[in-house]
């Protein structure tokens, strides 16, 4: 019995001191011996099902494993938890939020549950020896209650903190947006708000490569050159030439400059008379809206190979 009672030391010392009825039995205690260990004092209940080790001194951080540890193995810690968890500043260690996937309806206390249907795009990892969705998905997830400011400013710190790109960013619009989905709209916002400013014509170029090739959009190559049937010679930012389909990225110059304006206007109609598709793009949609974005180039693809 001291050697079972040992195995589940090892077990939560990784756990912020906790453990649950679960891993006590898998590791071959039974529910006597949970009960003479609390009534020697060795161990406490700390919620349904849930233990910690007498000596495991009592924190927030305990609280969030412990409400881990009672809502089941597939719960994480989420929302201003986890922003928490991931040292955004100024997010309050209130009382805990966990995500649990949809169906399970299991209610934990005191916690705040939040059944989730998405939560295998969450990119689960480990913060602080608790499970916890990715930075980005904690951001979107409190966006469901936080204000748009607030959703910024927090957007903002995951951004300086961890080094996070705007294709990082538009990749996790594009995997969670749906009809419905509270939160989406105001991240959206936070997402343009955060990196249009910030592009310059290259870093543009290079975002909407990396959003394409994360949607799984491959082949495009990036500044093509060719001419066209008149001899005029032409640049497309990315274009699939077997197909004679094109993007281009449309700048704040274009709206700033009727010369430049015109000139797109001229190599446009010329690139429509070479039976080219174009299509076109500012930042604020690529960024804001990356599913029409990777749509609007896939049906462009996929009716030029059929054709």
């Amino acid at each position: 019995m001291r050697e079972l009672l040992h195995e589940l030391g090892r077990i939560a010392a990784d756990q912020h001191g906790a453990f649950n009825r679960v891993q006590a039995l898998d590791a071959g205690a039974n529910d006597n011996d949970l009960a003479v260990w609390v009534q020697q004092g060795a161990v406490r209940r700390d919620g349904h099902g849930v233990y910690c080790f007498s000596g495991a001194p009592r924190t927030w951080l305990q609280s969030v494993r412990v409400a881990t540890l009672e809502a089941g193995r597939h719960a994480v810690a989420s929302c201003e938890t986890a922003l928490a968890l991931w040292d955004i500043e100024d997010v309050p260690h209130d009382e805990p939020h966990i995500a649990i996937p949809r169906g399970l309806n299991h209610r934990i206390g005191p916690a705040t549950t939040h059944e989730m249907r998405d939560l295998d795009e969450a990119r689960v990892t480990v913060r602080y020896g608790i499970p916890v969705t990715g930075v980005l998905r904690a951001v979107l997830d409190d966006a469901m209650t936080a204000p748009l400011g607030t959703v910024k400013r927090r957007l903002e710190s995951a951004r300086r903190r961890y080094d996070i790109s705007a294709p990082a960013a538009v990749d996790a619009i594009r995997r969670h947006a749906r009809p419905g989905r509270t939160g989406i709209r105001k991240f959206r916002q936070a997402v343009v708000h955060e990196y249009a400013h910030r592009a310059n014509d290259s870093r543009f170029e290079h975002d909407a490569n990396e959003i394409l090739r994360r949607a799984g959009v491959l082949g495009g190559q990036s500044r093509f050159r060719t001419l066209f049937r008149d001899g005029t010679p032409v640049e497309f930012d990315i274009a699939w030439p077997e197909v004679r389909v094109a993007v281009e990225l449309v700048g704040g110059d274009h709206f700033r400059r009727r010369r430049v304006m015109l000139s797109d206007l001229v190599r446009r109609n010329r690139a429509n008379l070479d039976e080219w598709l174009i299509l076109e793009f500012d930042y604020d949609l690529v960024i804001g809206s990356p599913e029409i974005f990777v749509a609007q180039v896939l049906q462009a693809l996929a009716l030029r190979s059929a054709a």
